[in-house]
């Protein structure tokens, strides 16, 4: 665990590294799981942008260790004032540990996030994500996975954000049918540089 625990650590300080100009560092957290994340620029352009997303999600209540990475291409709807919308791929791994055996996730997941901030009170933000992988893109011992996730942020400076966050994973294995690996309610900051 430590190894995987220090590769995803590695990977979100290069990162960070790379694309230093408009990231963010992402970290929330309850009495037995910690989710920290790091996301940044890949391009900008007329028709919006796209960014990469890193995560580390520890959870000692349900024995999971994983990290991911998605890419995420982001547009603002032009139609409805507030609201934008991005869609990403990405990759997911790491392992449920459990009392009849171990079981490793690894998998390429496809989904959607809203974004909305209201007129008038650009200080608030509201985000949605839903991340699906199918069986077919499901290997090692996980047969399919489902994350959803809802977040209500206040910006208290231009730089800094706090906010409440609800995440659920749930996911399908091989050995295990299917298994709640994540249900939490996390408080957490969000910070750009």
């Amino acid at each position: 665990m430590r190894k995987l625990i220090t590769a995803a650590l590695a990977a979100l300080a290069l990162t960070g590294a790379q694309s230093a100009q408009a990231a963010s560092f992402d970290l929330n957290l309850n009495d037995y799981s910690l989710q920290a994340k790091l996301a940044g620029p890949v391009s900008s352009g007329a028709h919006g942008d796209s960014l990469m997303h890193l995560r580390f999600l520890y959870n000692e209540k349900k024995s999971l260790t994983m990290t991911s990475a998605d890419l995420e291409f982001q547009a603002m709807i032009e139609n409805v004032p507030g609201f934008g919308l991005g869609l990403g791929v990405g990759v997911v791994g790491g392992r449920k540990k459990s009392s009849r055996a171990n079981q490793d996730i690894f998998g390429v997941p496809v989904g959607l996030r809203l974004y909305f901030q209201p007129a008038g009170a650009e200080n608030l933000e509201f985000q949605g994500k839903v991340f699906y992988t199918p069986k077919l893109l499901s290997f090692a011992d996980l047969d399919r996975m489902l994350e959803r996730r809802v977040r209500a942020g206040y910006a208290i400076s231009p730089a800094v954000q706090i906010y409440i966050e609800y995440q659920h994973i749930r996911a399908n294995f091989d050995d295990l049918n299917s298994r709640t690996i994540d249900d939490n309610v996390r408080v957490g900051f969000k910070a750009r540089f």
